[in-house]
């Protein structure tokens, strides 16, 4: 499989839109992440000793589905061997039916939001909630699909509510399959992906603008439960 940056062509817009949250003091979470990739012929990448003056000042929010935790972990410990800043929900703090406090402030104080998609994620309430906390305030999003979906028809919830192939529809996604792509393959993908946010510029407004906030899908959204990432 070769690595793939595409873009998408869908069809009118749904609306999306997310409630107004407060912002609290940022809570610093410390964690340990195993990078051994099991059965797989791939060597963990190697972290960088550097002083702060050294690192980019580049911030990334990884927003994904807490079943493809192990994926995820591995491209954030490859980005942050780059120097690459990342932040990661990793203690499921998500309380009630609506974006935590913490994950808001988070999100506003990235650079970019990188969404993890997959099935799961399509289907997770609490990632769509990010993904719309991003879009509405004109965050730069970098799409990767994590899983070998087809997009068109993995990307949309069970429940048609929620429609990420849209939503990337005129963003370049990158994809990064662990359990599928070559050795080779899948460190080109990393390596694709690390440039793609070295070069990244903001959103502008006009473009952040194609989809709208609507109050019937918060509306939908009210009705649902969520004890956790999904």
């Amino acid at each position: 499989m070769k690595p793939c940056d595409t873009k998408f062509e869908h069809s009118q817009p749904s609306e999306l839109a997310v409630k107004p949250v407060v912002v609290s003091d940022l809570t610093k979470f410390e964690t340990k992440i195993s990078t051994q990739m099991p059965n797989r012929n791939i060597e963990p990448p190697q972290r960088m000793d550097t002083t702060d003056s050294q690192k980019k000042n580049q911030r990334v929010f990884i927003s994904y589905s807490w079943s493809d935790k192990a994926d995820v972990r591995y491209v954030k410990e490859f980005l942050e061997s780059k120097n690459i800043s990342c932040w990661i929900d990793e203690e499921k703090i998500y309380v009630g039916d609506e974006l935590h406090p913490v994950i808001a402030k988070a999100i506003m104080s990235s650079e970019m939001f990188m969404p993890f998609l997959s099935k799961d994620y399509a289907n997770s309430r609490n990632c769509y909630l990010e993904f719309n906390y991003a879009h509405l305030h004109q965050k730069t999003i970098k799409p990767v699909i994590i899983k070998d979906i087809d997009p068109k028809k993995d990307l949309i919830s069970s429940d048609g509510k929620r429609d990420f192939y849209f939503l990337i529809s005129t963003k370049v996604y990158t994809k990064i399959l662990r359990q599928k792509q070559t050795a080779d393959e899948f460190k080109k993908n990393l390596e694709k992906l690390y440039e793609s946010i070295v070069k990244a510029k903001p959103e502008t407004k006009s473009s952040q603008q194609q989809l709208s906030p609507a109050k019937d899908e918060v509306d939908k959204m009210d009705t649902e439960t969520a004890p956790g990432k999904l």
